[in-house]
């Protein structure tokens, strides 16, 4: 379906805006505070509905703008993850790791820059249900690890890391 084109958007959104958005222009999502915003005879039929209620988050400026899209695409990958070894599913596995990788690439980058290694450490946490001797994402989580002041896990973390990719 169009699962793998909306985790495509949504990674892709989220990287254009963190490389060269500069802040300036940004206006946070705004609405009616009445429900679903009624479409009006000018509107066009791709805008999407914007909708409010009590457990949305709507974000105030574009770093929130970028972590939401991050972590809905990295929502969209876990979804996709394939965890069986068999041979049978190599590429469809490779193919979601490599997914996955490029939103954990763009959410360290993200997160480390604006002070946010805990939301990091969660989310690599939740990476290494489909990163079976994968070492990128086991180094990342070292890395991650080693930043927040856990030197005995980061040292743990890489000699494992050590170990898969000698």
């Amino acid at each position: 379906g169009t699962h793998s084109l909306r985790l495509t958007l949504t990674r892709q959104l989220a990287e254009v805006l963190l490389r060269g958005y500069t802040g300036t222009k940004y206006m946070p999502p705004t609405s009616n505070g009445s429900g679903v915003i009624k479409k009006t005879m000018n509107a066009s039929p791709w805008k999407p509905r914007m909708y409010t209620g009590h457990n949305l988050f709507i974000p105030k400026n574009e770093y929130e703008e970028i972590i939401l899209l991050l972590l809905i695409s990295e929502a969209m990958a876990g979804r996709e993850a394939v965890l069986s070894q068999s041979p049978e599913f190599k590429e469809a596995r490779m193919q979601a790791l490599t997914n996955a990788t490029a939103v954990y690439d763009l959410l360290t980058v993200a997160l480390v820059r604006w002070g946010q290694v805990h939301l990091l450490h969660e989310s690599l946490e939740r990476a290494l249900k489909f990163s079976y001797e994968e070492p990128h994402i086991w180094m990342q989580r070292a890395l991650c690890l080693e930043s927040m002041g856990l030197y005995v896990q980061a040292l743990a973390v890489a000699k494992e890391v050590a170990r898969m990719a000698p």
